[in-house]
Formats: C-alpha cells, structure tokens, sequence
C-alpha cells in the first residue's frame, strides 16, 4: 500500500491501481475528511460566540464595501476585497477586468498581488502571512479564484452576497473543500452585508451603457424602485453620503428608461 497526501491528509491507496477509480475514491475520501473540519456558514448558522465578532467582521466589509463603489466609478463590475491580518487590513482590491483588458484581473488576485509584491511583509512573514489572513469579498469568489484561495492557504473567507453562476464557495461548487494539490481547505461565512453588496451590482447593471449594442429589449430596474432600496439601507450604513449622492443621479437614469 502507497500513501497519498493532499490537504494534510494521508490516504492509503494501492500503487498499482492509478485509475480513474481510484482517485475518485481518493478526493472523495480526502473532501470526507476536509467536510468533518472545514465549513460553508452563512451569518444566521453563526454560534453565540462567534456572532459576538460580527461587528468587527461588518467593519472591514465595509471597507471592501468601499473599494467597490471605487470600481464603479471607473466602470468596472463593482466586486472588492480586503485581506486582514490580526485585525488590520493589509490589502485592498477591487475588479480590473476592464481597465487592465484581462478577465483574470477579479478583485481577489489583486489583493494578493499587493501582498506579493511587498517586500516588508514578505520578509516580515516568509510564506505563513496568509494562513493568518482573512478575506472580506463582497461576492463570492469565482471558481478560479476559490482554488486560487487554497492555494494561497488563506485562513477564511467572509463574503456579501451569492455567485449564483461562478461560484466557487457553495453555489456552484464548493471547492474551499475540494482535495487540491498543494491547497489547504479555508472556512467561509456567506451573507455579511449582503443586501449592500446586492445593491452595488444593481447600481452598476442598471446604469447606462454607452459603449454595449442596441438591444432589442431591454429589462431594467425601476430606479424609483432602487432609489428607496438604496434610501432604505443608507439608514443603517456608514456609507449613507456616499449612497445618498449616487441616489440623487438616478433622476438622469430615470429618463433614459
């Protein structure tokens, strides 16, 4: 009998039956075990303990909130981060997609191209910096990005609101538990703030295009509709200026509809 190691654990196989069966058998066994220490919460499955932490997580959401209405201002999908170390944030990223014309550039990668390129941290912390890092998305990371976070080893991952079509972290795959070479599983909390990072893509799919192709028909939101959404959340937000000026310009939109 051989050993297989991925995410920490051990398996015993039979080094002469490389199949495909066989290393089905395999992850199946090593997700099994990642599944008993590893976990997919959302804010309302939180323990007593752990809810106690809730307004320290809202607080550096709110700071990838705030890199999110930077994206789209700049037109870009308004999807941000930010990566903590112990209670500081350490990186800052938001969707580039558009502005660098490559469609890998997701907020995440670059939060971790800050931290790789920095020479202080880097030396400060060798390779263990992010295994003490959280991550604060406002969506939930893709399906690149979520086996991009177990290659980096992060410790867990917070996010807003559901990828319904791209997610990597439970609505498409949950892939923060699948056996990866070289990866270590990471835990995930869904629902922090969602209903600001809802708003945020409704303000950037409801806004003029100048540049997409007369469609045929198109389906837009209400912007009165919006404008109380957005109104309505503003009361409990820290960003309520922020919110209330992007409000005042949906009276442009309005007639454009």
């Amino acid at each position: 009998m051989d050993h297989v190691k991925i995410n920490n654990t051990s398996i015993c196989c039979d080094k002469n039956e490389n199949d495909e069966k066989q290393l089905k058998i395999i992850n199946e066994s090593i997700e099994k075990e990642s599944r008993k220490q590893y976990y997919i919460k959302t804010v309302e499955e939180l323990n007593e303990t752990e809810r106690q932490e809730l307004p320290n997580h809202c607080k550096f959401m709110e700071a990838a909130i705030d890199e999110g209405h930077k994206a789209l201002k700049e037109g870009e999908v308004p999807v941000a981060c930010v990566i903590v170390h112990k209670g500081e944030i350490i990186a800052r990223g938001s969707n580039k997609t558009n502005i660098k014309k490559n469609g890998t550039r997701h907020a995440e990668l670059e939060a971790f191209d800050q931290i790789f390129l920095n020479k202080e941290l880097n030396d400060r912390f060798k390779d263990s910096l992010l295994e003490e890092c959280d991550l604060y998305v406002t969506v939930e990371p893709c399906l690149m990005c979520a086996v991009a976070l177990q290659l980096c080893k992060i410790k867990r991952v917070f996010f807003g609101c559901h990828n319904d079509k791209f997610g990597g972290n439970g609505s498409v795959y949950e892939l923060n538990f699948s056996p990866i070479s070289n990866g270590r599983p990471y835990n995930c909390i869904s629902g922090l703030l969602k209903e600001r990072a809802i708003l945020l893509l409704q303000l950037f799919y409801n806004q003029e295009n100048k540049k997409a192709p007369v469609p045929n028909k198109r389906k837009r939101l209400d912007p009165e509709e919006l404008k109380k959404e957005m109104l309505k959340i503003s009361e409990t937000s820290s960003s309520n200026q922020l919110i209330l000026n992007i409000s005042e310009n949906l009276g442009d939109v309005k007639e454009k509809v």
